[in-house]
Parts: structure tokens; sequence; C-alpha cells
């Protein structure tokens, strides 16, 4: 899959949204390699789970939803 995307005036670059579809995802890790941006999801909490053996991932859930 390949787009042609320019920045707006302000420097903002706009994702088409099957891209973002497709690696659903709306954030990013941004990598400058040269000539090119090379654009990496961030894995959800849902997708690191059990990433993290010695932490209650439900306690956190419960936690964060309490900040919302």
């Amino acid at each position: 899959m390949e787009f042609v995307v320019k920045t707006d005036k302000s420097g903002r670059l706009v994702l088409p949204k099957a891209a973002r579809d497709e690696m659903k995802s709306n954030t990013f890790i941004l990598n400058v390699e040269k000539d090119r941006l090379v654009f990496k999801r961030v894995p959800t909490v849902d997708e690191m789970w059990g990433a993290f053996p010695n932490i209650d991932m439900e306690k956190h859930r419960r936690e964060h939803a309490k900040e919302r």
C-alpha cells in the first residue's frame, strides 16, 4: 500500500484513513531514516497483555478507567 501525502502549512501530516485502518491504530512511532520516514504502530495495552508478568493488568485497567 502506497500513498502520496504532504504536510500542511503547520507541518502536519495526515495519514489516509485506509492506512490507519490497515495499521489498526492512531498512535505511531516515527523514525527518520536518511531519505525516508518510517511509522511503526505502537502496540495497544491488550496486545502487550502478558508481556509484564509481575504487573496486575486488571488493576491497572481499573485505575486507568477511574481517571477518565
